[in-house]
């Protein structure tokens, strides 16, 4: 949550800055480019990040520090952005609309499955892509799950929102859609969720260990306190298996409050546990404010949200209990670690209230216009009205809207 900042000092023959950046290379060719100096000259010294999250590999603000430092020759500058300045110029989520169709076969097997996606491209706008924009698709392609016949379709939408690289990206939208969907269809085939997903996942051991273990924490099987429910969801991101149990609750009409989370990973070789369950937990942190809660709309070009008052997030005493359990898997693989919780969360949170309801929530944020003092969000559950249909607007931060059509 430290909003963006840089500090640079330039003299005749180097340039030295100190900034909580994600991109060292890309802020050392920034600099280059700004004083005239060559790559040996200039030395970053990356402090603590505040949050990244994506944001912190734009070169905006160490720009702006670097240029005002190139007219100050020897006299260190430090800038800082106001909160209201790190809202206004972000580097948004992409907004999206997805359409998911699938089938099932006499014996309750799913048997084809189509998703057609729309939304900006964080690729094309940093002039990254050039072909297939598997970055958008991520979450949508590459799937472990055993469908027969698939067919994945993008629209690039040239929407003027600058879109950054929002934790996870593609994956946290498209995993959404699959996730929510599969639900739908256990629910047709009359079968459990987690018996669905393990026939799916059958042919692939590592992945099936994952969905298993999450299950067992998350006491998935095992009848629920009175007025709660459970989501499963699971996600295949960064060479990485992860999936998410969620208990809720509706405490008083219109509310969700998550009680816990259980997640299982399986990246690979775990090169240091310890942090690999603080970005797990950081993930699913995150994960609940932007289903929950996160969006910005836009008139005129500006952005409508400007400060924390009007842009919701958990607190800590909304947290629920998490619990995450490492597999140890394949030691000659690395997988990620920073991005791979966030995706489940939204589609369990979903998959829950669907089961505590029997109202499917296809449009993300799940309460949108929840503010600080509890316009739409509450003080200490969700407030607001989830609804069941594709919903309307601008586009958000966390805007992610599926459109599911089971046939």
């Amino acid at each position: 949550m430290e909003v963006l900042n840089c500090t640079a000092l330039v003299t005749a023959t180097s340039c030295t800055i100190w900034a909580p950046t994600q991109a060292q290379t890309a802020t050392v060719a920034t600099a280059a480019t700004i004083t005239g100096l060559p790559a040996s000259a200039i030395t970053v010294n990356t402090t603590f990040l505040g949050g990244g999250l994506g944001r912190k590999i734009e070169q905006d603000f160490i720009s702006q520090a670097v240029k005002i430092a190139k007219t100050m020759p020897g006299t260190p500058v430090k800038l800082t952005w106001s909160r209201e300045q790190d809202f206004s110029a972000d580097q948004y989520r992409s907004m999206a609309l997805v359409r998911a169709q699938a089938a099932l076969d006499s014996s309750g097997n799913v048997s084809a499955w189509w998703t057609r996606l729309v939304a900006p491209s964080y690729a094309y706008q940093h002039g990254g892509s050039t072909g297939v924009d598997f970055i958008a698709i991520a979450g949508a392609t590459g799937l472990p799950y055993a469908f027969p016949n698939r067919l994945v379709e993008y629209v690039r939408h040239p929407a003027p929102v600058p879109v950054g690289s929002w934790r996870a990206i593609g994956c946290s939208i498209n995993t959404f859609v699959t996730e929510s969907v599969l639900d739908e269809l256990a629910l047709m085939a009359g079968t459990d969720p987690l018996t669905l997903r393990q026939k799916l996942l059958a042919n692939n051991p590592r992945a099936l260990a994952v969905l298993n273990a999450a299950a067992a924490l998350g006491s998935w099987g095992t009848p629920p306190p009175a007025g709660h429910a459970r989501g499963l969801a699971f996600c295949f991101s960064d060479n990485a298996y992860v999936a998410e149990v969620v208990e809720v609750s509706e405490p008083s009409p219109g509310t969700m409050k998550v009680h816990s989370v259980a997640c299982a990973v399986d990246c690979g070789m775990a090169v240091n546990p310890d942090a690999l369950v603080a970005q797990i937990e950081g993930g699913i942190v995150h994960g609940m404010s932007s289903a929950l809660w996160g969006q910005v709309t836009f008139s005129s070009g500006r952005p409508n949200v400007r400060n924390f008052d009007t842009y919701r997030m958990m607190r800590m005493r909304e947290m629920p209990v998490i619990k995450v359990k490492i597999i140890d898997g394949d030691p000659t693989s690395l997988g990620g670690a920073g991005e791979i919780s966030v995706p489940p969360v939204a589609p369990a949170l979903a998959n829950a209230w669907a089961t505590l309801k029997g109202q499917r929530i296809r449009t993300l944020p799940m309460f949108p216009g929840a503010t600080k003092g509890g316009g739409g969000g509450g003080e200490t559950e969700s407030k607001g009205g989830p609804t069941s249909t594709k919903g309307t607007g601008g586009a958000a931060r966390d805007g992610s809207r599926s459109h599911g059509e089971d046939d």
